[in-house]
């Protein structure tokens, strides 16, 4: 079992997953969180960072949304339901991806780096879909792009899947104004053993020693 982590070390929430705001400004649902390190409170690091032990599946250029990504996370534990999941996780609008097909990453493996395209500012659009056999097909986005394929909704929340530690924090900057939910201003925090044991166990899997929660 991991505990996926925010994508930043440091960031803000903009927009919630399937808010009623978001529903009513675009006429369509938010099937994915938000989240930047230019809105908000700005901080120096637009890094993006994968959120555990995973393995890239898609990697490319979208025609219009810019750097995308797809890694998918197994045994992923969502804190709402208290059941573990394999997820595909979409990255996109990044101003440049740092990983191939094929790769695998840990905890920190730097992914990317926030962008813009397609969009008007900076933000990381990330969202988790529980169907492995399609990666790069998301309810998300039109038709017609290079990379995205239209798709139909097996999103979750990733704001049930997404843990805070001490490297990884969101900052309350956009917390009353109706773009995020209860769940968005909660992600829970990690023990510090929690952490030391993730990192150990990334190193590990990456390596290609299969290890067991204890």
């Amino acid at each position: 079992m991991q505990k996926l982590r925010l994508p930043f070390k440091e960031s803000t929430m903009l927009c919630g997953y399937k808010t009623q705001r978001y529903l009513n400004a675009w006429g369509y649902p938010h099937y994915g969180i938000d989240i930047s390190t230019y809105q908000g409170k700005k901080v120096p690091d637009h890094t993006i960072y994968a959120s555990g032990v995973g393995t890239v599946v898609a990697a490319g250029w979208d025609s219009k949304l810019g750097g995308a990504l797809c890694i998918r996370y197994d045994d992923v534990y969502n804190h709402r339901t208290g059941k573990t999941i394999s997820v595909i996780a979409r990255y996109m609008h990044m101003e440049k991806v740092l990983v191939k097909q094929g790769d695998t990453v840990r905890l920190d493996t730097p992914i990317g780096i926030e962008g813009k395209e397609g969009t008007s500012n900076y933000h990381l659009h990330l969202e988790f879909d529980t169907d492995l056999n399609y990666p790069k097909w998301t309810p998300q986005v039109s038709k017609g792009l290079s990379f995205w394929v239209k798709g139909t909704d097996s999103t979750v929340n990733p704001s049930c899947l997404l843990y805070q530690d001490k490297n990884h924090t969101t900052l309350p900057d956009n917390w009353e104004d109706g773009w995020l939910n209860q769940e968005d201003k909660n992600i829970p925090f990690v023990d510090e053993s929690t952490i030391k044991w993730d990192e150990l166990r990334g190193i590990l899997e990456s390596a290609g020693i299969e290890t067991i929660e204890m």
